[in-house]
Formats: structure tokens, C-alpha cells, sequence
């Protein structure tokens, strides 16, 4: 993924990851939705309450009007894809119309089926509706989404050269003494 800074992505209009909320109340899962769809945005907190467990599933549905679905890339560049158990879907829609532009879900499933189901379903030229998508979404996810298990990285380690060992020797030993000194000092009885 290219890095994106918080000002470029500022600029580009990207979505900043939606930070912890407190409280146990849930954060913000459709960003920059212009007509306000209650019943949607419930049925996505649903989807998100009810799978996030059992499933291990979390969704974020995220809206661009007027934009080129490069802006879907960035923003998947931004959010480096993503967590493991997310599933987020760009939607560029006509600001006017409504209308699907385009569609771009990615996650970190080894098989894309839900992101390829979303794309068949999301169909350019038809009018977006947010609470139509996310009862769609209810009745596939069991079907079609399994969240990518990482173990398969586990191969994957961190070999230390020789001058990184000696250094780490030197600090623990250099942290050791000044540790021994300051209680020595102060006085300290251990008995």
C-alpha cells in the first residue's frame, strides 16, 4: 500500500478511520451518507451487532459523490485494507440522481465471494438505497463471508544480524548497572 499522509488523504477526500467510541456506543459505520437513511444506518449497526461476534464480521459502508473510483483505491490504501475482520465497501453514487456509479468492497478474505456478490448487487445506473444493500447483506454474509485466518503468516519472523544482538546486550547491561547504582545509592534495604 502507498503511504498516505492524513493531509493528502485530507485533500483527496478520504474518510479518516472512524476513531473508539466510549460508553459502548457504537462508532460511525456509514460515512458521508448525504440522504439520511434511519433505517438503513439501523440495519447496518444490526448487521455489525449481531455478526461482529458470531461472525467475526464488521462493515463500514463509505459514500463518494461525483468521484472517480480511484478515490475507492486511496482509500483503501489509507486504511491499508483494512482489519482482518472488516469488510468495507466504497459506493460512488450521482449526487443528483442517486445513482450507482460504481462500487468497490475489498476485505481480507482468501476467497472475495461477498466483495463479488456486492459488486453483482451494488449494479451501476440503479438508485442506491442504503436499507435495500444492508438487508442484502443480512442474508449473505452466513453464506459468504469467512474472515481470513492470519496464522498462515506465522512463518513470517524477524531474524536479528549480530550488531543488533550486541546492542541490545550493551543497553540491558549499561541498564543494569545504572539500576544497581541508583539503589545502591539511595540506600535501599531489601532484608
Amino acid at each position: 500500500f502507498e503511504d498516505i499522509s492524513k493531509a493528502k488523504a485530507k485533500k483527496l477526500g478520504l474518510y479518516d478511520y472512524p476513531e473508539r467510541e466510549t460508553d459502548y456506543a457504537q462508532q460511525e459505520q456509514v460515512l458521508g451518507l448525504k440522504k439520511k437513511d434511519r433505517a438503513g444506518v439501523q440495519m447496518i449497526n444490526y448487521i455489525n451487532g449481531i455478526y461482529g461476534f458470531k461472525k467475526q464480521f464488521r462493515t463500514y459502508i463509505l459514500m463518494f459523490y461525483n468521484k472517480s473510483i480511484t478515490i475507492a483505491q486511496n482509500q483503501r490504501e489509507y486504511w491499508e485494507g483494512g482489519n482482518k475482520n472488516e469488510f468495507i465497501v466504497c459506493i460512488g453514487v450521482d449526487s443528483i440522481t442517486n445513482k450507482i456509479q460504481w462500487s468497490y468492497p475489498f476485505s481480507w478474505q482468501d476467497t472475495p465471494l461477498l466483495e463479488a456478490k456486492t459488486k453483482q448487487f451494488l449494479i451501476p445506473d440503479s438508485k442506491f438505497s442504503l436499507y435495500k444493500y444492508s438487508c442484502w447483506l443480512d442474508n449473505n454474509i452466513s453464506r459468504n463471508w469467512k474472515r481470513k485466518n492470519f496464522d498462515t503468516f506465522d512463518y513470517l519472523n524477524v531474524d536479528l544480524s549480530d550488531k543488533q544482538y550486541l546492542f541490545l546486550l550493551i543497553m540491558i547491561a549499561f541498564y543494569d548497572i545504572a539500576i544497581s547504582v541508583y539503589i545502591i545509592r539511595n540506600g535501599y534495604n531489601f532484608n
